[in-house]
């Protein structure tokens, strides 16, 4: 798939998503309160700021989708979830595993544009 800076392949955006599976994953990690203060010294912020901008980075590179939305929808909410009192750990577990789970619903098209907007086109 051509994006703004050259080619990127399936296999590299697939392990892309990987990777942001595996951010998200810490994001669960960091306020689980089964584990403690084993992360005491993370700073949540920093992570779910820095995880939120890579996405919006690579909705940028790939062009818009519903399904990067929701990831994004639903770290935002995670994020509010977190900074409330008191914390509760059910919902925010709720909303980071459902930005997980949107992570696979984010495809991109051979056009380079998301398979959305593709289906658009075939469809008009």
């Amino acid at each position: 798939m051509e994006i703004k800076y050259g080619e990127v392949d399936n296999e590299q955006f697939e392990a892309y998503k990987k990777k942001m599976h595996s951010m998200v994953h810490w994001l669960l990690l960091y306020k689980d309160p089964a584990q403690g203060d084993r992360f005491a010294n993370a700073d949540f912020n920093t992570t779910i700021d820095s995880t939120m901008r890579k996405m919006v980075g690579l909705n940028a590179l790939i062009g818009p989708s519903s399904a990067m939305a929701d990831v994004l929808v639903c770290l935002e909410g995670a994020k509010i979830t977190a900074e409330k009192e008191p914390f509760d750990w059910r919902i925010y577990k709720k909303l980071v595993l459902d930005a997980h789970n949107a992570i696979d619903k984010i495809e991109f098209s051979a056009t380079g544009r998301p398979c959305e907007e593709v289906s658009e086109d075939v469809e008009s």
